[in-house]
């Protein structure tokens, strides 16, 4: 039963993924909106386990593969990112805000997932315009207020895209990431 539903919500993911696309004659059917990664990134796999509440992502489809991100603008909400690591382009800017919400200029990663994370979009949107947007300190904590800011921040500058690549250990935590 478990199972079928799992297969049932990975269904979903796709056919709403398969609505972004871009009409096969031109133009768009119906009111998609236009340029978002996700028409990028976004096919469901049905095998092996996934976290709860989570969709397992790919960009190997064929209907996805060609599309690169021309024009979409995407904030990495993360640990910063390494702008000299040699898996990483262009950085188009970023920010760091901290766990009180006050923000500052030093989205250097310390850390390294920010930048691994940064490094995987490009690699498959390499059209797309990246932004770091550090909330993590060094010890890797961050704070609600922190990641409503970052999220704010990118919302004011009207990104089309936010990835949050969070997760927890935690039991207390793990139903706020549902």
């Amino acid at each position: 039963m478990r199972r079928r539903a799992a297969s049932r919500a990975a269904g979903g993911v796709e056919a709403r993924a398969r609505a972004l696309l871009p009409h096969p004659r031109g133009g768009r059917a119906g009111r998609r909106p236009s340029g978002e990664l996700v028409q990028a990134v976004v096919c469901a796999a049905r095998r092996g386990p996934l976290l709860t509440g989570a969709a397992r992502l790919c960009v190997d489809s064929p209907a996805v593969r060609d599309l690169r991100g021309q024009g979409v603008t995407v904030a990495v909400i993360d640990s910063g990112v390494n702008g000299g690591h040699p898996h990483v382009g262009a950085v188009a800017g970023g920010v760091r805000i901290e766990l009180s919400g006050e923000v500052s200029e030093d989205y250097v990663d310390r850390l390294g997932h920010g930048t691994a994370v940064f490094a995987a979009i490009q690699e498959k949107a390499p059209g797309a315009e990246l932004y770091a947007v550090r909330v993590f300190t060094d010890r890797l904590k961050t704070s609600a207020r922190a990641l409503v800011a970052a999220i704010d921040w990118a919302a004011e500058r009207r990104v089309r895209v936010v990835n949050l690549s969070l997760g927890t250990l935690r039991e207390e935590h793990a139903a706020m990431l549902e």
